[in-house]
């Protein structure tokens, strides 16, 4: 975790030293990207990286969110990233056990159980659970609001960076989008 999470903070401080001007500056980009692949190697849930780069652009340049340039470049800028991604998910793909679990094979029951584990790596991240975040799945009830609660989990996240990104509240948009970033392997 600790290396992982260096590697991200590097790719992340390079990104944002990159994009300081109009244009990217190659060699801090470069340096985005080599610490991002070095992450991969250390922990493949970093894969999500270049999505907060995305919020990062969003939040962060002087244009109107809705150009066409402005996207087709903040898109273009992201493919390196999505190469060493792919690259390093083909290579996990044949070092990983399939899952067994009886939910892993029902999508239902499966969006129940990530939902359900947003809200504990929520509860964990406010301090208001102590524990691990390795918990056993839970027991999935059949009435409507535990069912409710658990989907609205994965909605969430998502719905404070729209919110926080629509009322110029920055710190918040990037803080929740750095979370749902991370969380989202465990979505998937």
């Amino acid at each position: 975790e600790i290396l992982s999470t260096t590697f991200l903070l590097l790719s992340v401080h390079f990104y944002l030293r990159a994009r300081a001007d109009r244009a990217l500056r190659p060699l801090p980009y470069a340096a985005s990207i080599a610490a991002f692949a070095l992450g991969l190697l250390s922990k493949l849930s970093l894969v999500t990286a270049p999505l907060f780069f995305l919020l990062v652009d969003a939040l962060a340049s002087k244009r109107p969110r809705w150009d066409r340039k402005f996207w087709t470049e903040a898109l273009v800028n992201k493919i390196p990233y999505a190469v060493a991604g792919l690259v390093a998910l083909r290579l996990n793909m044949g070092a990983q056990v399939t899952a067994q679990a009886a939910y892993a094979h029902h999508p239902f029951q499966y969006l129940m159980v990530k939902g359900h584990a947003v809200w504990n790596y929520l509860a964990l991240l406010a301090g208001l659970r102590a524990g691990s975040p390795d918990y056993d799945t839970p027991t999935l009830a059949a009435s409507i609001v535990p069912i409710v609660l658990n989907l609205a989990g994965l909605l969430i996240l998502p719905a404070v960076v729209w919110f926080a990104g629509r009322r110029g509240y920055r710190s918040l948009a990037l803080g929740a989008g750095w979370i749902f970033a991370t969380l989202l392997p465990v979505l998937v």
